[in-house]
């Protein structure tokens, strides 16, 4: 039964690392997508 609730527990605390993971990747590309769109933005200014 112990064994059980470990495995358990090591599942989950892999799914919370796991979305951990994809909402910093997800802010990574908002971040990155925000600083393409200025960029294009201040190349626009330039012309």
């Amino acid at each position: 039964m112990m064994l059980q609730v470990s495995i358990m527990l090591q599942n989950f605390k892999k799914e919370k690392q796991e979305v951990k993971n994809q909402e910093l990747r997800q802010e990574e590309n908002i971040r990155e997508a925000r600083s393409q769109e200025s960029g294009i933005k201040r190349k626009r200014e330039c012309y």
